[in-house]
């Protein structure tokens, strides 16, 4: 995918399908990233700090599971929405639905 930034411009990074903060490929991993808004990535925005929150639970509790769901609206090759479950054992199942649109 080569830098994003020379790809893509500063708004993007390349966000990761498994956070490597809880076991996703980086090195390689190619096929684990896509193109997301780095204020959603980064925690920037309120949807990103939701975001950031979802991943951070997901390594904080031993055997939850977090999943993705690439949404396409328009052909191309980044999703205009990200779709975000959480399932926490003994808790309830938290879905969200992030904007990855420019």
């Amino acid at each position: 995918m080569g830098k994003t930034e020379q790809v893509s411009g500063a708004e993007r990074d390349k966000g990761h399908f498994i956070a490597h903060s809880i076991g996703g490929a980086v090195v390689g991993g190619e096929n684990n990233v896509f193109l997301q808004r780095r204020d959603l990535n980064r925690g920037w925005s309120d949807a990103g700090k939701i975001f950031r929150k979802m991943e951070a639970n997901a390594q904080a509790n031993p055997g939850a599971l977090i999943f993705h769901r690439a949404i396409y609206v328009k052909e191309s090759t980044t999703p205009d929405f990200l779709e975000v479950g959480l399932c926490i054992p003994g808790a309830t199942l938290q879905v969200e639905v992030f904007d990855n649109r420019d």
